[in-house]
């Protein structure tokens, strides 16, 4: 006989949970402190031993709108130095065993790019026969970071490849590590990968196939690929495809295109009339989200290429702004046959100038050269009388130029293959009081492939180097010139004429919000208001809970020794907001 439930013969039921996790929302506003703000965040012009604080608070509003919440503060740098300026030269001795760092991968190694982020520099490059992609840790110190990867070193081993190689590296805000290069689908054709690293040097699951995205339709023939990471934690490349069109294109945080960016993730660059094709090699965020993609213009008939640099829209559209078509195509050099102009890398200047820095082709020997841009796409004849300066360090010689550095002086620092180093001052002008000359000399490189400013002013430079007969990443440096951070556990800097330091103080807590540091007056009297900005974060004041609007007002201080060698120091300091309150 059937059952009968509610009348229905047959019946059956099930059931289900639907649920939803509700996250802790945060909130950080830090108008109130801007970079570069007068009496705020920039002390001006002081003589050696002075000693200063800020006139005006760093005012700063944080909290959640449904959780407690906590304000902290660390410096950028990650290393334990807050306050730096770059270094003069000459090569950092102390820097590795003998002032250089060599890897002993004992085969055919290439480092082809490099940066720093948290507490390490990463050398990416390839290594081997076929080659695959290599990526060194290095410490302060020039050692590999053994708790990174095996020993310091990491692999990326795109499943399927004949070959691969790492082309352009980039440190996420949280630490993470992208790569960027090309693999072969079969020997002899390339197309571009990105992957990403966890902290730890492992390949992230959560991203792409394994922690690798390939794109396998876009292929190429060995060029470069440049790698940028927006402020959304999105990776977004740059290639020259085979067809002599370049793209740029966007992936999600989980690595796949992302829909919404260009067409169907993937913004294609045409060659404007006369050019025939587009290479591109670079490509960075300027900062109001625009990004920049750089390399070189190609002109077959005349058999010769020109700088040339592309500025898309946040949709990943060309910017008509810039130049008036969204391309900016430079002269430079000779244009003979055979002649290669080409831009290797591009920054920003302190104002947001695009800057770029390349190789320019001579009546004879190649030499580096810099270029600075208008907003609207425009040199800048500001810059060394004409927007691009040229530097000749070998004279006769051709000086192939690599990746150059903007620091955030705006100054330019230019490696060229033959080992040497230089600087240009912000106008573009060759700085004199840097090495000698001019120009510093790195022994041992058999090449020099790019430079970078490490997070504690350190001038980095990488390339290769000969050991036992075969080629292995190499690295070197700059020292900076670094200030203490203040001593709060001693808590006498200030009463301390010689002493040197840096630090920040809480003045200031407003409502909806509770002081974790010591509130105090922050003049320039010792006391337990005065603390140091530590590499790791440290709370300065929790938020009540559901109030997204606590307030903080903070000061900093620093003097400088009665011996302090001239220059512009920073100090790179950090917010964030975490809830909930801990």
């Amino acid at each position: 006989m059937a059952s009968t439930v509610g009348g229905a013969v047959g019946a059956s039921s099930a059931s289900t949970t639907v649920g939803a996790s509700i996250l802790s929302a945060t909130s950080l506003v830090t108008t109130g402190c801007p970079s570069g703000a007068a009496g705020i965040t920039d002390f001006g012009a002081l003589l050696p031993g002075a000693s200063v604080t800020s006139s005006a608070d760093c005012a700063v509003t944080f909290g959640s709108s449904n959780n407690t919440s906590m304000l902290l503060i660390r410096q950028a740098d990650g290393w334990g130095d807050a306050l730096w300026r770059t270094g003069n030269g000459p090569a950092f001795a102390g820097y590795a065993a003998d002032g250089r760092y060599e890897s002993t991968f004992g085969m055919y190694s290439h480092a082809n790019a490099a940066t720093s982020g948290g507490d390490g520099t990463y050398l990416a490059g390839f290594t081997g026969s076929p080659p695959r992609t290599s990526i060194v840790k290095l410490g302060r110190s020039g050692v590999p970071v053994a708790g990174w990867g095996t020993g310091g070193i990491a692999t990326v081993d795109v499943a399927g490849a004949a070959s691969d190689q790492g082309h352009d590296v980039v440190v996420g805000d949280d630490g993470a590590v992208f790569v960027a290069g090309w693999w072969e689908p079969v020997p002899g054709t390339q197309a571009p990968y990105v992957a990403r690293l966890l902290a730890n040097g492992t390949l992230d699951p959560a991203f792409g196939t394994g922690g690798i995205t390939t794109l396998a339709a876009h292929t190429g023939t060995q060029g470069r690929i440049g790698l940028a990471v927006d402020a959304g934690g999105r990776p977004v490349g740059c290639w020259r495809r085979s067809n002599g069109t370049s793209i740029a294109f966007r992936l999600t945080t989980s690595g796949v295109l992302d829909s919404s960016w260009g067409a169907a993730g993937v913004a294609t660059l045409t060659a404007p009339a006369p050019w025939d094709s587009l290479e591109a090699v670079a490509c960075r965020f300027d900062g109001t989200g625009r990004l920049v993609v750089a390399g070189k213009a190609i002109e077959s008939t005349g058999d010769y290429s020109q700088w040339w640099a592309a500025r898309l829209d946040a949709t990943g559209a060309l910017d008509v702004g810039f130049d008036g078509d969204g391309h900016a195509i430079v002269t430079v050099g000779t244009t003979g046959a055979g002649e290669r102009n080409q831009v290797h890398a591009l920054g920003f200047s302190p104002t947001g100038q695009l800057v770029l820095t390349g190789q320019v082709a001579g009546s004879g020997p190649y030499d580096f050269g810099a270029a600075r841009f208008t907003g609207a796409g425009a040199l800048d004849n500001s810059y060394d009388t004409d927007g691009l300066a040229t530097v000749d360090t070998n004279t006769g010689s051709n000086e192939w130029s690599s990746r150059g550095a903007v620091l955030p002086t705006g100054q330019v620092v230019g490696v060229v293959s033959d080992g040497r180093a230089f600087r240009l001052a912000a106008d573009g002008a060759r700085d004199t009081t840097f090495g000698t000359a001019g120009t510093v000399t790195f022994a041992g490189f058999t090449e020099l492939q790019t430079a970078h400013l490490a997070q504690d002013g350190r001038i980095m430079v990488h390339g290769i180097a000969q050991v036992a007969g075969q080629d292995e990443f190499a690295a070197s440096a700059i020292d900076g010139v670094a200030i203490a951070d203040y001593d709060d556990a001693a808590g006498d800097d200030w009463a301390t004429p010689s002493a040197a330091h840096f630090g920040a103080c809480l003045r200031t807590v407003g409502a909806g919000a509770t002081a974790a540091w010591t509130t105090g007056a922050c003049g320039t009297t010792d006391g337990v208001s005065w603390n140091d900005v530590p590499a790791t974060s440290d709370k300065i004041a929790d938020g009540a809970s559901g109030n997204a609007a606590g307030t903080v007002g903070i000061r900093f201080g620093m003097r400088m020794a009665p011996a302090q060698s001239p220059g512009r120091y920073s100090a790179p300091v950090v917010f964030e907001v975490t809830a909930p309150s801990a």
